[in-house]
């Protein structure tokens, strides 16, 4: 049954697509290549491999010019595919994208295993079903934190189509959702032990994790056409990307101190031990998926489940459609069969 969304869905037409203006990465004069990725919230420990292949020169080592900035799942979607940025960390986004036939995919995938909780402080909310004609908040619609509620909604019972999503932001989610504006929202660990230490009554309704509800969380996604005409930088870039990760897991720590460098966190007004309880929550605390990838009995139970709720679902779409897994493998075996091995900086 199709859930009652509050905003407006992802809906391009085939004419729209082939009007789209197709802006390549840029090929610089010294042979590098750059590159703009886009994350649905900078204020997340989720970006730390990349603020540490930036810093420790693992990006500059493969050719690589890399940008980040802020933008939504939905819009990155497009973005990809009009060529104006290349790369996103809105993985989930980018599969509800491809399962409505924009011409992207999936291809890495950080943990298979759901890291959301749901919350809330409503009074009149005890179980996920008092959620039905009430608010959820998410961050953008049809990103990883709707997708959660939907898992969730799914395995407890729960009539989405009596559900209202409301999209609240990269910058205001968290505070909407611990504050009441909406009756309930998913949550990471972090962001909910942060809003409890500042005062707020949020209230755990249901952890998906610990249920063993699955879903791919922290992907990268990029376009077709990427993935066709420059597989050599995308594998580049997933090559740095990788051993920021191991960087990452070695030296938490250090990893923190990196990222919260980076001009693009000054911003975010990040508060060090929040963000070190985000990269762990990422990258220590959970099982990573083997090889970032998705098993293919699990890419067809995540795309059924995606089926059933999205709006707007392309006939005939296929797992391969939606995942490729192919260059992080690459990527993954190259630097195995290297040795490299992370190293802390002075």
């Amino acid at each position: 049954m199709k859930r009652l969304y509050i905003g407006i869905t992802l809906a391009l037409t085939s004419a729209a697509l082939l009007s789209a203006c197709h802006r390549g990465p840029t090929q610089n004069a010294d042979g590098t290549i750059s590159l703009t990725t886009a994350t649905g919230n900078m204020a997340s420990g989720l970006n730390a491999p990349y603020f540490v292949a930036l810093a420790n020169g693992y990006f500059k080592d493969q050719g690589i010019v890399p940008t980040i900035m802020e933008v939504s799942g939905e819009t990155s979607s497009t973005s990809m595919v009009s060529g104006s940025i290349q790369l996103n960390y809105s993985g989930s986004s980018a599969a509800n994208a491809a399962v409505q036939g924009l011409p992207v995919k999936v291809v890495a995938s950080l943990s298979n295993v759901s890291t959301s909780l749901i919350y809330t402080v409503d009074p009149t909310v005890q179980k996920l079903s008092d959620l039905e004609g009430k608010t959820f908040g998410v961050q953008a619609l049809g990103d990883s934190y709707q997708e959660a509620a939907d898992l969730a909604f799914q395995a407890e019972g729960v009539d989405t189509s009596k559900v209202q999503f409301v999209p609240l932001g990269a910058g205001n989610r968290t505070t909407a959702i611990a504050s009441g504006r909406v009756a309930a929202g998913a949550l990471k660990k972090a962001e909910a032990q942060a809003l409890i230490s500042q005062g707020y009554n949020l209230r755990l309704l249901l952890d998906l994790g610990a249920q063993g509800i699955a879903q791919s969380t922290g992907g990268i996604a990029t376009s077709n056409n990427f993935i066709a005409s420059n597989h050599d930088a995308l594998v580049r870039y997933l090559y740095a990307w990788l051993q920021g990760v191991r960087f990452v897991q070695a030296f938490p720590d250090k990893a923190s101190e990196i990222t919260l460098a980076a001009p693009e966190m000054q911003a975010t007004a990040m508060k060090p031990d929040v963000l070190l309880d985000s990269i762990k929550q990422f990258y220590i605390d959970i099982q990573l998926a083997d090889h970032f990838s998705i098993p293919p009995d699990a890419q067809t139970q995540l795309l059924d489940a995606k089926k059933q709720f999205l709006p707007n679902v392309k006939s005939g779409i296929a797992a391969t459609d939606v995942y490729d897994f192919g260059p992080i493998q690459e990527a993954e075996q190259k630097l195995d069969a290297s040795g490299w091995k992370p190293v802390e900086q002075p």
